[in-house]
């Protein structure tokens, strides 16, 4: 009995919300889809945006906001294909709107939830990256660009993670050179990210085991003079020389 109350309940809960119950009140829609959306009933308020999708005029100044608060109400449900494809199309569709840069920022963000891994296939990490970066080239004044080049750098660093652990795999069975290969990729093509400050300590683990004390020694000169302070790289490379200086 419970269980088939239950049922009930969760029934007249769907049932409760119905977009056709509106007719061609859209204004009474978004509203009701946005109450629906701020009280976390994802289902309700993307069946409501989503309603408003389809009937608005191409025209009506409702029509970008309903199709951003569909993005959002897709993102609240952790559907973040559908959240991303919908900011999009807010970009593409109203590309002087004034959410046109929010969408293309939260649009890489929701693609960049969806690579949850370094070592994962990156292709949504390279949807989000495009994404940002079409983001601030076109709208570069953005009070939003601080944040998207946040997001940028996190990435990168994603970037730059999937590149090391290549590295490692090869230092793990003593295949120093090409280890070497993949660390100074990081280093070249990342060397913001907190993950090319490893890929040069490993550089400089790498060159000992081989023997390459000029290579060691060039290496930590460059990691004192970018990294200071930095106890790891006193860990490895001891004490900064005072005649040190940076390799070119």
């Amino acid at each position: 009995m419970l269980a088939v109350a239950a049922l009930l309940v969760a029934s007249a809960c769907r049932a409760s919300f119905q977009p056709r119950q509106f007719g061609n009140d859209h204004s009474r829609l978004y509203a009701a889809s946005l109450e629906e959306l701020r009280k976390e009933r994802w289902d309700h308020a993307i069946a409501g945006f989503e309603r408003l999708t389809i009937d608005l005029p191409a025209r009506d100044p409702l029509l970008a906001l309903s199709i951003y608060r569909l993005a959002e109400a897709h993102a609240g449900k952790e559907e973040f294909l559908l959240a991303a494809q919908n900011y999009v199309r807010v970009a593409e569709s109203f590309p002087l709107d004034t959410l046109a840069d929010e969408s293309l920022l939260r649009a890489g963000q929701s693609y960049s939830r969806m690579w949850k891994k370094p070592e994962l296939d990156p292709q949504y990490g390279e949807q989000a990256r495009s994404t940002l970066e079409s983001m601030l080239a076109i709208y570069p004044e953005s009070p939003l660009a601080d944040e998207a080049q946040a997001e940028l750098a996190g990435l990168n660093d994603k970037f730059a993670r999937k590149i090391y652990h290549n590295g490692m795999f090869y230092m793990r069975r003593n295949a120093n050179h090409s280890a070497v290969i993949y660390f100074r990729e990081i280093v070249d093509t990342y060397p913001s990210t907190p993950t090319a400050k490893e890929a040069l300590l490993r550089m400089v683990d790498a060159f000992r085991e081989e023997n390459w004390r000029e290579d060691a020694e060039e290496t930590c000169a460059a990691l004192h003079n970018k990294y200071p302070a930095d106890g790891a790289v006193r860990a490895v490379c001891g004490a900064a020389s005072t005649t040190a200086t940076t390799p070119e």
